[in-house]
């Protein structure tokens, strides 16, 4: 990723890059392109910590012309190595008047449900799950797995303690949320699958 001291050269923003809006949709939330730049991308081997309490995804960078009303409101979509990813802007930085450097977790869109257990359901959104850990009971004579991971969600999102969540179709309980992120919510999500 270029620092200060580097000069920019306009030339070398060869990347196409979607910037995305988070839309209210009839049936819910819904990330819709307002607008494409180009950009420079560098790909990192470390992780970029979108979520608290969750582990980690991996990590790209971007060098974009400013855009002022860019924001971690946003998202970005880009063609990577692996065709088009959806890319959480987890810090935006100026490197000058012109300049801007983006860093991104490339993660993975998720079809989630609200009260999946109500009748009507509450709206569907997109999601990113993250790892958080997975405990194992013994029972007698059974043995459980519980399965906890961390959904992020968009700020407008929120989850009730105790209702259902469907993520791509499987339903999670939700078990505690963190909601002073200014930016998105993380809520704990859990399931019980027996051995």
């Amino acid at each position: 990723m270029r620092t200060t001291a580097q000069k920019i050269d306009a030339g070398q923003l060869r990347d196409l890059v979607e910037v995305l809006r988070l839309d209210q949709v009839e049936q819910g939330y819904l990330w819709t392109p307002i607008g494409s730049i180009r950009a420079e991308a560098t790909l990192s081997d470390k992780s970029n910590y979108f979520a608290r309490s969750g582990v980690g995804a991996r990590d790209v960078g971007f060098v974009l012309r400013h855009r002022p009303a860019l924001s971690l409101d946003n998202a970005l979509r880009w063609r990577g190595p692996q065709g088009w990813e959806h890319c959480m802007i987890t810090s935006i930085t100026p490197i000058d008047r012109l300049y801007d450097s983006v860093r991104c977790a490339r993660v993975t869109l998720r079809d989630c449900l609200a009260e999946a257990n109500h009748t009507p359901p509450g709206p569907r959104f997109p999601g990113v799950l993250a790892e958080k850990y997975v405990r194992h009971e013994q029972l007698d004579p059974l043995a459980v797995n519980i399965i906890t991971y961390v959904l992020v969600t968009p700020k407008v999102v929120e989850l009730k303690r105790g209702s259902i969540v469907t993520v791509d179709g499987v339903a999670y309980e939700v078990q505690v949320g963190h909601l002073l992120d200014e930016w998105k919510n993380e809520f704990e999500i859990m399931k019980v699958v027996d051995l």
